[in-house]
């Protein structure tokens, strides 16, 4: 019999997980194939800094293609309708491709 390394509750040498408490006891083999998030380790606020950082990425790819959308209406209002939509299409195919890439 041993005892459990969180409740302190005796236990059954070979088992692997308690049965008083319900934690998973340390194996050596398990342990290397836990994951940080597993383990309980990972750092929320990392996780919500990437989470904003994201929506901050989608958010400007929206206000620049509003942009380039209003630039190519006035390029193609005062020049040719043509040479502002295929100003359009490639520009915010360019910025498109970049934030797929990531």
């Amino acid at each position: 019999m041993k005892n459990c390394e969180y409740c302190s509750e005796q236990i059954q040498d070979d088992a692997k997980k308690c049965r008083f408490c319900g934690e998973w006891l340390t194996d050596e083999k398990r342990e290397h194939n836990v994951s940080a998030f597993d383990r309980g380790t990972v750092d929320a606020r990392a996780v919500a800094k990437g989470i904003k950082q994201k929506e901050l990425e989608e958010n400007n790819l929206k206000v620049g293609g509003a942009i380039l959308l209003i630039a190519a209406c006035f390029l193609g209002y005062y020049t040719n309708f043509w040479v502002g939509v295929i100003f359009f299409v490639v520009i915010f195919g360019t910025i498109v491709t970049k934030y797929n890439k990531e």
